[in-house]
C-alpha cells in the first residue's frame, strides 16, 4: 500500500513540475506610424501567460482601421489618409491565458497608442469623379488620392442642380445631393403640326459640377473639380404611342415621354407602308408625316429606346388619318 501511495505522490510531483506557471500579463503597445501605411504587432510580444493567444481588437477611435489574424496572434493597424487632431490614434486588444491559481481560463485588455505621421510627400489633391440617382447622394473622402501632410477638408462649392455639403470635418469627406430628374425629358404629347417640326430637346445626361477644397499642415489651400453624373436609375420601360392627324399634317412624338429608363435615347424607328417616319435620333423625336391624299386609315409602326447599358426595347405607335369634321 505504501508502495502505491510513493508512486501516486511521484506523479503528481512530476505534473506540477511541468505545470505552467507564468503570470499572466498584457501590456500596453506602442508604434509610430506615417499615415496611409501599415504596422503589423505580434500580440505575444512582451506579453506571458500559459497558452497565452489573441482572442480579438477593437476598431481605431481616429480613422485608422485593424485587422485580427488570431490564427498567428497578429494584428495590423492600417494608418488613415491624414494625421487626426492631436496626431494619435487608439485601439484595444484582448488576449486570453490559464491562470495557472485556478486552471481556469481568463481574459484582459490592453491598448495600443498609434503615433501618426506624416510622409514629405508633395502636396496635391486630384480632381474627383462620381454617379448619384436622381434624389440620391453620394459621398466623397477628402483626402483619397491625395498626397501631403496634415491634410484637412476646408470647404466646398455649390453645384448649379444639387447641393454639395461639408460631411465630415473630423473625416474629411463631403456629400453631394442629387436633384430629382425624370427620364422623361419632354411633357408635351404628340403635337400636330405643320411639316416640318422644330422640337428642341435638351441632353437627357445631367452632369453637375463643384469645386472642393484642402489645406496641408502649412495651411497651403489647393482646390479640384468635382463632377457628378445624374442618373435616373429607373428600369427601362416602354410604351405604346397614340396620335392622330389630318391628310397633309404632320405630327410629333417625343420617344422619352411616358417612358423610364437610365439615359434613355431613340435608337430605332420601323417604316409603316404609304406614309413616311423621319427620326430625330439626336432629339429623341420621331415625325409622322401623313400624305396629302390619305385619309380615314390608321398606320402602325414601332420605335425603340435603349438605356444605359444599351440594350435595346420597342413598342407600337397607332396614328389615325382622318379628314377634320366640317363646319356646318
Amino acid at each position: 500500500m505504501k508502495v502505491r501511495l510513493l508512486f501516486l505522490w511521484s506523479i503528481v510531483q512530476v505534473c506540477s513540475i511541468f505545470a505552467c506557471t507564468d503570470p499572466f500579463l498584457v501590456f500596453d503597445k506602442n508604434a509610430e506610424v506615417p499615415v496611409r501605411e501599415s504596422f503589423e504587432f505580434n500580440a505575444l510580444d512582451e506579453n506571458s501567460g500559459c497558452d497565452l493567444a489573441l482572442v480579438s481588437v477593437a476598431q481605431p477611435i481616429n480613422g485608422g482601421k485593424a485587422v485580427a489574424d488570431l490564427e498567428n496572434n497578429t494584428f495590423i493597424y492600417m494608418a488613415p489618409n491624414t494625421i487626426p487632431l492631436g496626431g494619435l490614434d487608439f485601439f484595444n486588444y484582448t488576449m486570453s491565458a490559464i491562470n495557472p491559481d485556478t486552471q481556469e481560463p481568463e481574459m484582459k485588455t490592453a491598448q495600443v497608442t498609434i503615433a501618426l505621421t506624416c510622409s514629405e510627400d508633395e502636396f496635391q489633391i486630384n480632381a474627383k469623379t462620381g454617379t448619384a440617382c436622381s434624389g440620391g447622394s453620394t459621398t466623397f473622402d477628402a483626402t483619397e488620392d491625395t498626397s501631403g501632410c496634415g491634410l484637412q477638408l476646408m470647404r466646398v462649392t455649390q453645384p448649379i442642380n444639387g447641393g454639395a455639403v461639408v460631411t465630415d470635418f473630423v473625416e474629411n469627406t463631403f456629400t453631394y445631393t442629387a436633384p430629382v430628374v425624370s427620364a422623361s425629358i419632354l411633357t408635351a404629347s404628340a403635337t400636330e403640326q405643320p411639316c416640318p417640326p422644330i422640337i428642341p430637346t435638351p441632353d437627357q445626361l445631367l452632369v453637375d459640377n463643384f469645386t472642393y477644397t484642402v489645406a496641408d499642415e502649412n495651411e497651403v489651400e489647393m482646390s479640384a473639380p468635382v463632377t457628378v453624373t445624374v442618373e435616373s436609375c429607373e428600369e427601362l420601360e416602354v410604351n405604346p404611342k397614340i396620335g392622330q392627324t389630318e391628310p397633309g399634317l404632320c405630327v410629333v412624338f417625343d420617344a422619352l415621354e411616358g417612358n423610364s429608363g437610365d439615359l434613355l435615347r431613340l435608337v430605332e424607328v420601323t417604316q409603316p407602308n404609304v406614309v413616311t417616319v423621319l427620326a430625330d435620333v439626336a432629339n429623341n423625336t420621331f415625325t409622322f408625316q401623313a400624305p396629302a391624299t390619305f385619309a380615314s386609315s390608321n398606320a402602325k409602326f414601332s420605335y425603340a429606346l435603349a438605356d444605359v447599358a444599351g440594350v435595346p426595347a420597342s413598342a407600337s405607335v397607332t396614328v389615325s388619318i382622318a379628314l377634320a369634321a366640317s363646319a356646318s
